[in-house]
């Protein structure tokens, strides 16, 4: 990945004319647009078709074929990290009894879960998962920009145990009732009460547009 996928120009004047009526929707000083807005926006400029109303493993599919999960979120800083919730397990963890793993096995049964479904919406869909990206919508204070990285499929041959703030842990352990674990590329937890996977999106790294000013109509 060396620039991002959408036409930066339409997406940040759509983004800020929707963005400049944060008021009908927050109090907060920072600017609010819905995720489903921001799934519109990515598939009007860049041409991808939207799937975000679909139940699969992406909300868009570029025209080269490659796969996109569009997300937004508000991070503290353009050059920090933020976990975000990539998949949910619900029937598996009672069909497979989840809350009854712990440690190692609970890390690789639900990256074996996220790879399948992945793998299965790719091959339905036709998606070029080599290519697939993350397309996050960023809300920091003063505005937005936009972070893209690679949509890969977790390594389960390269587990280790991380501790909640991503440092290397010598032990797998579940804290708090989540699992902390890493690949390698990336880092993830998985929350047994919830049945979610979250994923560790590193802001200061890969593809990130220049910021984009917010005005605030009040």
């Amino acid at each position: 990945m060396s620039q991002l996928s959408v036409d930066f120009a339409e997406y940040s004047d759509l983004v800020k004319a929707l963005a400049s009526l944060s008021r009908l929707f927050t109090t907060s000083n920072v600017a609010y647009v819905d995720s489903k807005f921001v799934e519109n926006l990515y598939a009007r400029t860049s041409n991808a078709e939207n799937f975000a109303l679909s139940d699969m493993s992406f909300d868009a599919i570029l025209p080269s074929g490659a796969g996109v999960g569009v997300k937004t979120f508000r991070a503290q800083s353009i050059h920090g990290t933020k976990r975000e919730k990539v998949a949910e397990f619900p029937k598996a963890a009672r069909e497979l009894e989840l809350q009854f793993f712990v440690g190692r096995d609970l890390a690789i049964t639900v990256s074996e879960l996220r790879n399948k479904r992945v793998l299965s919406d790719a091959a339905e869909y036709n998606v070029a998962l080599s290519s697939s990206i993350y397309h996050c919508l960023v809300r920091v204070d003063g505005g937005f920009y936009v972070h893209e990285e690679p949509y890969a499929l977790i390594d389960t041959e390269n587990l280790a145990p991380i501790d909640g703030r991503g440092k290397r842990s010598r032990n797998w352990e579940l804290a708090r009732g989540n699992v902390h674990f890493t690949d390698g590329i990336c880092n993830y937890s998985y929350n047994v009460s919830k049945n979610v996977l979250y994923k560790t999106f590193d802001l200061s790294s890969h593809v990130n547009s220049p910021l984009i000013p917010i005005v605030v109509h009040e």
